[in-house]
């Protein structure tokens, strides 16, 4: 029954129940999205925190060197300036990142 003097006349019960039918089947969806973007982002912070590893490992390797050929300092200078750019690109994409919320 729609019991009129409750409900709105275009208030639809059969309605509602396809619209909660919709709605059981995008949640899984969406439970699926959450945790693949949950294991991206790990995989790109992993990803990131190899990538700045090597570059430490090379920025060391290039100053122990650079002590005995200092022709080396402009490619210091350079990764030095590349590791900056990183780190700030880094900063700024982690405040313009959305989230996923339910």
């Amino acid at each position: 029954m729609l019991h009129e003097d409750a409900m709105p006349r275009s208030f639809n019960p059969k309605d509602f129940v396809e619209l909660m039918k919709h709605r059981a089947l995008l949640a899984p969806v969406l439970d699926y999205l959450v945790l693949l973007t949950e294991s991206i982002d790990d995989t790109l912070m992993a990803l990131g925190i190899d990538a700045m590893t090597f570059t430490k490992l090379v920025h060391d390797a290039l100053k122990s060197r650079n002590g005995i050929d200092p022709s080396l300092d402009a490619a210091v200078q350079e990764l030095d300036e590349f590791n900056f750019r990183a780190e700030r690109e880094d900063k700024e994409t982690a405040v313009d990142t959305p989230t996923v919320t339910e």
